[in-house]
């Protein structure tokens, strides 16, 4: 038997070696070793053998084309669309990153239809990042304006809402403009609130109970088993919902994040020392109903952290609001913002609740190009007849012309994070 099994052992190696040498990179050490404890010590004659492995080389073989083949279709449409976004982008990708995002997503076993699904996901997500753009040099010129008001309607519902007013506390990007009564000149496009850990469960029972109102977009607690929040859409704008954790010395904020073209939900522990969330947590009223939102000094404080484009802007506004007493107190007290915890989860392809924004999505896009193409016009009939973009004989004919604009930048927000999806699937590789 252990001559038998000799002969068996250099008949896989000559043929490996014979297949490597035609078919490089076919077989692999593991595969080689696989094979020989597939036979070893087996009953049958040796002819039978070598014509089982032969029969496996060759199917070994039509796999090995088969991916190949897959290999350079999916290279050959990756290079027309590298070279779509230098042209019509201006987005310079190498080839070692075409080579690398190619191998990663032919490895990763998706169907056809899957990886077409995530090209169009970066694809659209470039355009729509684009016509953001366009939008913003709007709003910055004063051409288009009353962006806000979808955050204000959006707001007033949340915390008209007996069921939600007590428990969420608004933080972020809106707070400069609830404060103050400015408009912003950027796109805001969602609603970022804070609630205790404790109170998620009845938080996620009332919205779940009244899906019409608050349309669940993503449930993290569904797609990983573990509380970092939730995302619904109240008025087509989106809300997020994370958890914190009050602690003597601080507090904890939980929150993820989903990179629907990478296939994954990353989720994210921080914390925020030397604060105590609930005293920072203050009333305001905004156009008569009374919210919830985070002291301005905590918010000016992270924002001078980020210390972003955007960041900058609000807190150029958000200077006008603030204590200077109690702003200098806390940042003596407070310390920097600490990521404590991060894990990327790979959706399963099979996962509905993954893709519950789709629809929403295409509708969006729809809206955009549809918006975009009216400003368009407008700004050609401006250049032909000498008039304003958004002036026109009275108030009320300007803001019937722009009566959708302001949800449809608050839609935006699903544009506003593609451009970090596409330096994920693209660049970062």
């Amino acid at each position: 038997m252990e001559n038998k099994n000799d002969l068996i052992n250099e008949y896989i190696d000559d043929l490996a070696t014979k297949l490597n040498k035609e078919y490089p990179h076919i077989l692999d050490e593991s595969q080689i070793t696989k094979a020989k404890n597939m036979f070893i010590d087996s009953n049958k004659d040796l002819d039978s053998i070598k014509r089982e492995i032969d029969a496996l080389a060759e199917q070994t073989i039509v796999e090995y084309l088969s991916l190949k083949e897959k290999q350079r279709v999916f290279k050959e449409m990756m290079k027309a669309r590298r070279e779509y976004l230098e042209k019509d982008y201006n987005i310079q990708i190498p080839d070692s990153k075409i080579e690398s995002f190619s191998n990663n997503v032919l490895e990763s076993n998706l169907s056809k239809e899957e990886v077409d699904k995530r090209l169009e996901i970066v694809d659209e997500g470039i355009k729509d990042d684009r016509r953001k753009s366009q939008l913003e040099e709007e709003i910055k010129s004063g051409n288009v304006t009353g962006v806000f008001s979808g955050i204000r309607k959006t707001i007033n519902t949340i915390f008209s809402d007996e069921n939600l007013s007590s428990k969420l506390a608004i933080y972020g990007g809106t707070i400069p403009y609830l404060l103050t009564g400015e408009e912003p000149k950027r796109i805001i496009g969602d609603v970022d609130t804070y609630a205790s850990l404790d109170d998620m469960p009845a938080i996620r029972s009332y919205v779940s109970k009244n899906p019409d109102k608050y349309p669940i977009l993503y449930d993290s607690l569904e797609l990983t088993g573990e509380d970092y929040g939730m995302e619904l859409s109240v008025h087509g704008t989106d809300v997020s919902i994370f958890p914190f954790i009050a602690k003597e010395d601080g507090f904890v904020v939980r929150n993820f994040n989903i990179q629907r073209a990478a296939g994954e939900i990353t989720t994210q522990s921080t914390f925020f020392g030397g604060v105590n969330i609930k005293e920072q947590i203050i009333n305001h009223n905004s156009d008569g109903t009374n919210i919830r939102i985070m002291s301005p000094e905590f918010t000016y404080i992270t924002k001078r952290a980020a210390n972003r484009e955007k960041d900058i802007m609000d807190n150029h506004v958000l200077e006008k609001a603030i204590n200077k007493d109690k702003l200098k107190q806390m940042s003596k007290s407070m310390e920097s913002p600490e990521t404590i915890e991060t894990t990327k989860i790979q959706i399963p392809n099979n996962q509905n609740s993954f893709d519950k924004r789709s629809k929403k999505e295409v509708e969006i896009a729809k809206q955009i190009r549809t918006k975009n193409q009216m400003i368009a016009n407008q700004k050609q009939n401006h250049s032909e007849k000498g008039k304003s973009l958004v002036k026109s004989s009275s108030n009320s004919s300007n803001n019937k012309g722009y009566t959708n604009i302001a949800i449809l930048s608050l839609a935006l927000s699903v544009a506003a994070s593609m451009l970090s999806i596409i330096v994920y699937l693209i660049i970062n590789q």
